[in-house]
């Protein structure tokens, strides 16, 4: 093999770690391993390690491969399916989903599929990860990026499960780990592919699994075209098979007549029950069951739940009905009984299988979820042991189930009564730790529910008042978070759990104003707009009825038969046939009936005047803040009901309004209602039938009641807002395979191929078995690096997998340094380990590796580990951002062992290559007037037309006075601002707006200042947002204003940044980050200027506020509160004035014993007060640094740290201020007093005695005793330079470099009494001396001393 590279031997059909086996091989001189060998298999179409598999005919790649798979699952039926299965120990009750391990409900006999998953339940994440529904924890780094990385998605909107996976309809035809990984909630029935359906579905034909997941056990549900396709009859083992002889193993007549009977299946002929018609199958089918009570729908299994039975009762075929309703029926069970032991609030419960359920009692009742735990322990009291852990449990008001407080208010129903969201009592004593990141639904402090933002404008109202959906300042349904950079993903990424008109600064794009839809709640943003100027070509309503003129809508909207305007003027005048395209108005006030035509005066004037509300469909806001529109308002003008509810024989309006024959017509007077309360009665046959889905009533697509029209009866074509709807899923028309042909559906998740002829399954890693037939246990693995990357030309990852120190499983990763998107990979758990796996605790952990590979270097950069908290799941996640700070080299170098250097084997260097860098432009900016204090910043700029949205492409931080700026691509972004701060004055000038440049010279003359809205009075009185959005509809005054000065740009940093059109003097504004050039690296209440910290974090510059002095604003020149660093400007300890206490102590020592002649130990023990006194006052006046003292990481400096004090709030400046002067002045006091105390007490004396005077006694005293004031003198002598120097001189002149060295000085000399403590205190005092010496402690260290003096 001489001349090949390892990266040529891919192109041999050989698996990866053989080339890199290969790649050691080559560039090492030590391997020895010389037996090793390498097939080449690009020569016969085949593939692997001994080229021992092979394609199907006329295949010829993996590619090819998995596109033949996907399109003939699409096409053919999953015939002969295994089920795929998560193997539980001790589980033979039935097949059960890995997604059934914790989730909520008992799905096996003895329980185990729930144990240890309390542990779950009450799993607390850090304070920068994010707690998932289903307990588990992801980095908040990751939060709505567009990227699932909660397994149950909660971390995303709705809307992303709903547009950009489609709610994973269709995903069986990839294996992927967004799918594989899949939750679904207790409400919902798992498809085994990541798709979900809601419960209640699970026998619905039509609204089931893409993939027919929900037909195993009841294939004969399905139904396509009103044809039954061959594989339709359930065999003994649940599977959908084509041979109906296949299922008779039990002889059970009764029930093969029934599926025979459903199905008119060909196979029945086999066995003599073939009917050509389904009334003559009927009736053999009750003749022949009719002395059955409950015949099993489904034989030897239990796929509802291991505590409930399926069964047909013969009634079911008594009488035979062709529509398509009765046969699906038919098909369906009719009962469902209870049977079974388990545990139920703490107490054992036994059902016998007497107590039985009919089929509407249970999925036509609107429950939350699977009602079987719920009546199975209905009936039960609690036990005294049950739920009393109140601390992180909440027991249901009526229903009793025992759940986290984590799930409280979060927006998904866990409690059967639904009281987990509904008892706001409950909500007002809840922890803040549970309703962490819950979006608040309170409207002007009307109090409401939270739930979690995963809910937000997905169409459906889970908070009370649907502020979920319209705000008072977002309409939620226009906030699509697909990705990271996406403005609604950063809006939902800083939502808090404030109310909401705090927990968001949203300002809504400014084309939406007065465009006649309603953006905000109530249609805040449509009113107030007579100065609006419409956009070119649009035309603005002219009438003045109400505060609701002004609107501006497009012109392709005349006579479209839907009113926009307010008033429906935009229908006046149109040349049609048909009539005017709203029904007539009924007078609430005189029952008198007009048109509202051009000639009426009422409609759009604010008032509700017609019956249903009709006269104010495009002003009037139901509860939900959106405008009544299609909906029909009953008459007190609460209620506002979708058309389904119309006519449909039930009263839902208090006075009755919604059935009377104004909206309804004549028609019979029904006792009951001809059909269910989900169909609408056409009245075109005899029994008032047929029945149409109630959400094709007024449908504006089609007619359902073919004849008589009544689904178009009283309709309002409604305005096309950005509602959510959710169509029923159409699954393409299915063949049956040939015969000769290999089932699609062989490998289900998996892939067919040939290994030595036999055919043999490709599993994805989240399967196994011969079939791909069982769930692997497994662990998800998601990270993304935010590490400091020295220089590398590549980085090289590994994770693995450890349980006591012995690697499991592992993956290599290769990534550029310059990547940064996330990295999701699966970690496998040997099968021969399953069974320990669900013990309560074990030792595993992950661990992560980064390497940088540079040339001829490689070196150990990062390692981090996490512990998997709940490995008895089958499918548990981490999801993890690497940082720095994580880095376990910097705490522990054990972890630099090379024992995984083996993943760097086989990387060529002549294989690798430079990135390659383009610098398309160069722009340069030159200021000579601008003082070094400014902070200047260029922003190149792009504008997103369509979401009204300056994004930031470029930004430079400009640190000396001329600049170059490359901008890496053929062309520059259409804008360029350059922000100017000084200390005093902000201003944004523009630097250019334009297309199509490639080089451009900045200078002094070409820049434009943008001017702020104050100076046109624009600025409101307060910025709520009732007054913001006033002043924002009045934003064309700056254009119109100052036509002639030429006005070009205008902003306020609360809303917009505009610019005016030249030709129509009309604002174009746009939404910008005001502050995207401000950062938080400073200390001290620094102001923070960026300039590409994306890139580089080190990128940005510190201005301090006046006294405060460092890089990062770290070094504080107050008075009295600068440090010994601060004044050298280095990283050195801090240093204090304890000292200086001491001292005075001493001072005051020696001036009581001088006060005192004779010392008793009375007197002795009071020598103690004083020491504690000044400990205690030291550590009074330091407290402060204590507690605030922070050690911050120099984001410009790796693994080196800042000292730091930061105060929360000015009190503690204030108090801290204090305590600086009780440091330094009375110590200094002290000692003072303590020379004059000396003094005048011994002069005192003397003079007594000697009847002297005192002044003479006093210079005696001074001359005799001088030793002893020696030390307070030179105290005193030492402090005042240093005192008065602090006192006196001015914060903001110490950056003078004499001041500051003075100041040194004196701050050094002011150590000077300290330094001769000795000489000071104990030499020039015999007894001191001769105590001092006689010491034990003090003799032999200081002896030498003491003779030498």
């Amino acid at each position: 093999m001489i001349g090949i590279r390892s990266n040529e031997l891919l192109q041999w059909h050989i698996p990866l770690d053989i080339a890199d086996l290969y790649g050691e091989f080559l560039s090492s001189t030590s391997y020895d391993d010389h037996k090793q060998f390498i097939c080449n298999c690009s020569t016969s179409n085949t593939f692997g390690r001994y080229c021992e598999y092979s394609f199907k005919k006329d295949i010829n790649t993996i590619e090819e491969l998995i596109i033949s798979t996907i399109k003939e699952k699409k096409t053919f039926y999953p015939k002969d399916r295994l089920l795929t299965c998560y193997d539980l120990e001790n589980n033979t009750d039935r097949c059960l989903d890995y997604r059934d391990i914790c989730d909520g409900e008992l799905d096996t006999m003895n329980g185990d599929d729930e144990l240890y998953c309390d542990q779950i339940e009450t799993n607390i994440c850090d304070e920068n990860e994010f707690r998932c529904r289903n307990g588990f924890c992801i980095d908040r780094q990751f939060l709505f990026d567009g990227q699932g990385d909660c397994t149950d998605l909660t971390d995303e909107q709705t809307l992303l499960i709903i547009k950009k996976y489609h709610n994973f309809q269709n995903y069986y035809e990839q294996a992927t780990i967004d799918c594989d990984e899949h939750w679904c909630g207790r409400e919902m029935i798992s498809c085994g592919d990541g798709e979900c359906i809601l419960w209640n579905r699970r026998f619905w034909s039509g609204y089931d699994c893409s993939n027919s997941y929900t037909h195993l056990y009841n294939c004969e549900l399905e139904e396509r075209s009103d044809k039954i396709i061959n594989y339709s009859i359930t065999d003994n083992n649940g599977r959908c098979t084509m041979n109906i002889t296949e299922f008779n193993d039990n002889n059970d007549q009764c029930l093969s007549m029934i599926k025979c009977a459903v199905t008119l299946h060909s196979s029945c002929k086999s066995i003599n029950m073939f009917f050509a018609e389904g009334e003559d199958a009927y009736t053999y089918t009750y003749q022949l069951c009719r002395n059955r009570t409950l015949i099993d729908y489904a034989l030897g299994a239990t796929f509802l739940s291991p505590f409930v039975r399926a069964y047909h009762v013969p009634k079911q075929f008594e009488k035979y009905t062709s529509d398509f309703f009765s046969k699906i029926k038919v098909r369906q069970p009719n009962r469902f009984c209870l049977i079974g032991e388990r545990m139920c609030r703490g107490i054992q419960v036994i059902h016998n299988g007497s107590k039985c359920y009919p089929y509407d009692d249970i999925f036509e009742r609107n429950y939350p979820f699977p009602p079987y735990d719920h009546f199975f322990c209905q009936s039960i009291n609690y036990s005294v042991n049950y739920c009393v852990n109140t601390t992180f449990f909440y027991r249901c008001q009526t229903s009793g189930e025992c759940i986290s407080k984590y799930r409280l208010f979060d927006g998904f129903v866990d409690c059967f009564d639904a009281s987990d969201e509904h008892d706001l009592e409950a909500l007002n004593s809840l922890s803040p730790l549970f309703i962490r990141d819950r979006y608040n639904c309170t409207i002007n402090v009307n109090s409401s529910n939270t739930v979690m933002r995963h809910f937000l404008g997905d169409g459906t109202n889970v908070c009370f008042n649907g502020a979920d959906e319209m705000s008072l300042s977002i309409n939620w349904q226009e906030q699509q978070c697909f990705k990271s950079d996406d403005f609604a993903c950063s809006l939902l990424r800083d939502l808090n759990n404030s109310n909401n008109e705090e927990q968001s600064t949203h300002i809504l794009p400014f084309t939406n104003l007065c465009d006649s839809f309603w953006n905000l709640r109530n249609g805040s943003d449509e009113i107030d707009c007579d100065e609006w100027i419409c956009e070119p070509g649009w035309i603005k309503q002219q009438s003045n009825l109400s505060r609701w003129s002004g609107n501006c809508i497009n012109p392709q909207w005349k006579c479209n038969r839907i009113w926009d305007y307010t008033d429906g003027s935009d229908e006046y005048n149109c040349n049609r046939t048909e009539p005017y395209p709203i029904p007539d108005c009924l007078l609430l006030e005189t029952n008198e009936i007009i048109s509202l035509n051009v000639t009426n005066t009422i409609a759009g004037n604010g008032i509700v005047e017609c019956s249903g509300g009709i006269d104010e469909r495009v002003t009037f806001a139901c509860n939900d803040g959106f405008p009544l529109n299609e909906r029909f308002l009953c008459n007190d003008k609460i209620t506002c009901l979708k058309p389904m509810y119309l006519c449909n024989h039930v009263i839902d309006c208090s006075t009755g309004e919604d059935e009377s024959e104004f909206w309804c017509g004549q028609r019979p007077s029904l006792n009951t209602p001809a059909c269910d309360k989900k169909r609408l009665a056409c009245l075109e046959r005899d029994d008032y039938g047929p029945c149409i889905p109630q959400e094709d009533r007024c449908h504006t697509e089609r007619t359902s009641c073919l004849s008589s029209h009544q689904d178009d009866y009283m309709c309002i074509h409604p305005r096309k807002y950005n509602h959510i709807i959710l169509k029923p899923f159409t699954s393409p028309e299915m063949q049956d395979p040939q015969s000769n042909v290999i089932p699609p559906w062989y490998c289900d998740r998996g892939l067919v191929v040939y290994r030595y002829d036999k055919l043999e399954c490709l599993c994805p890693p989240s399967y196994f078995g011969h079939r791909c037939e069982k769930h692997s246990h497994r662990l998800t693995v998601i990270f993304t690096l935010n590490i400091n990357i020295i220089k590398a030309d590549l980085i090289r990852i590994i994770v693995l997998l450890i349980n006591h120190n012995v690697t499991i499983d592992h993956v290599l990763i290769t990534q550029e340094p310059s990547y940064t998107g996330k990295h999701r990979l699966y970690l496998n758990y040997p099968y021969f380990l399953y069974s320990n796996l669900r013990e309560t605790f074990n030792n595993y952990i992950v661990q992560i590796r980064v390497y940088t590979v540079g040339h001829n270097l490689v070196r150990l950069l990062f390692v981090s580990q996490y512990l998997i908290k709940y490995s008895f799941l089958p499918a548990f996640r981490i999801a993890v951002v690497l940082r720095d700070k994580d880095n376990l080299l910097l705490r522990d170098q054990s972890y630099r062992s090379d024992s995984y250097d083996f993943i760097l084997n086989g990387l060529e260097n002549h294989d690798r290559q430079s990135p390659l860098i383009c610098s398309c432009a160069s722009n340069n900016w030159h200021n000579e007037t601008d003082a070094l204090s400014t902070t200047r910043i260029l922003q190149l700029i792009n504008y997103d037309i369509m979401k009204m949205h300056l994004k930031i492409e470029r930004q430079h931080l400009f640190l000396k006075e001329s600049d170059r700026v490359f901008y890496d691509d053929l062309h520059l972004p259409p804008i360029a601002l350059l922000k100017v701060y000084d200390p005093v004055h902000f201003n944004i000038y523009l630097l250019y707006f334009h297309n199509n440049y490639s080089i451009i010279d900045l200078t002094e003359q070409n820049k434009t200042k943008c001017r702020h809205a104050k100076e046109f009075n624009l600025i409101p009185t307060n910025y709520s947002y009732q007054a913001l959005l006033f002043v924002m509809k009045r934003y064309h005054r700056p254009c119109q204003q100052l036509k002639q000065e030429n006005t070009v740009c205008f902003y306020d940093p609360q809303t917009y940044f505009c610019f005016c059109n030249a030709t129509t003097h009309r604002s174009l504004c746009f939404s910008y980050n005001f502050k995207y050039d401000h950062c938080n690296e400073c200390l001290n209440d620094g102001s923070c200027y960026a300039g590409e910290q994306k890139t580089d974090r080190k990128d940005f510059i510190c201005r301090c506020a006046p006294c405060i002095y460092g890089a990062l604003c770290e070094f504080r020149m107050d008075n009295l509160k600068y440090t010994f660093e601060s004044l050298l400007i280095l990283d050195l300890s801090s240093i204090d004035n304890s000292n200086k206490w001491y001292t005075a102590f001493l001072s005051i020592s020696r001036s009581r014993f001088t006060n005192q002649t004779n010392l008793t130990r009375k007197h002795s023990r009071k020598q103690f007060i004083w020491p504690l006194f000044i400990i205690l006052m030291i550590f009074i006046c330091n407290g402060t640094e204590v507690i605030f003292h922070r050690l911050i990481n120099d984001p410009r400096k790796p693994k080196h740290f800042v000292c730091t004090i930061e105060f929360p709030e000015s009190d503690w400046r204030i108090l801290e201020t204090i305590f600086r002067f009780i440091m330094h002045l009375i110590p200094f006091l002290l000692n003072m007093y303590a020379v004059i105390t000396i003094i005048r007490t011994v002069a005192r004396s003397k003079a007594n005695i000697n009847k002297t005077s005192f002044l003479s006694e006093i210079w005696k005293q001074i001359k005799q005793y001088n030793e002893q004031l020696a030390c307070p003198t030179l105290m005193i002598i030492c402090s005042t330079p240093e005192l008065l120097m602090a006192l006196i001189v001015k914060c903001h002149e110490w950056d003078n470099v004499y001041r500051r060295s003075l100041m040194l000085a004196m701050h050094l000399l002011s150590f000077v009494p300290q330094m001769l403590t000795y000489y000071l205190f104990i030499q020039p005092s015999k007894t001191y001396k001769t105590t001092f010496v006689h010491n034990s402690r003090n003799e032999h260290i200081l002896s030498t001393l003491i003779r030498t003096s």
